[in-house]
């Protein structure tokens, strides 16, 4: 069974496109701008050539401090000889090692020696004190 106005092998309607196409032209606008300003471009500059940069700063690896030493500049102020003795073996250690803390050891073994001959000579004038209040 067919009818007349069928159309079974229609396919859809497809527009055609036009033969020749101009590019599209701006369309003038309607409103102008009472000040207009001029268009900004970009200035065509090179990108910015950076010199290289210098090496940085790196600090100086320091020896460590002497242990030793502080300590017997510590020491010093209250027993002369340990300090002196104590300082004699910073300094060995301060050559052998490479550290630092030569000056304080200096300090502790001078420091050390005063302390050593004060306390020899109390203990001294406490013994010619002891023997003259015994005599009488």
């Amino acid at each position: 069974m067919s009818f007349p106005n069928s159309n079974e092998s229609a396919q859809p309607a497809v527009p055609a496109a036009p033969a020749a196409q101009t590019p599209a032209q701006p369309v003038p606008s309607q409103y102008v701008q009472p000040h207009a300003q001029p268009q900004y471009t970009q200035p065509q500059y090179a990108p910015p050539q950076y010199a290289p940069q210098p090496p940085t700063y790196q600090a100086p690896v320091r020896a460590p401090m002497s242990g030793l030493a502080i300590a017997t500049l510590i020491v010093s102020f209250f027993a002369g000889l340990p300090a002196v003795v104590m300082g004699v073996f910073a300094l060995r250690q301060i050559w052998v090692r490479g550290m630092r803390g030569t000056g304080i050891a200096w300090a502790g073994i001078i420091i050390g020696a005063i302390v050593c001959v004060a306390q020899v000579s109390f203990f001294i004038l406490m013994g010619f004190v002891a023997a003259s209040s015994a005599v009488s």
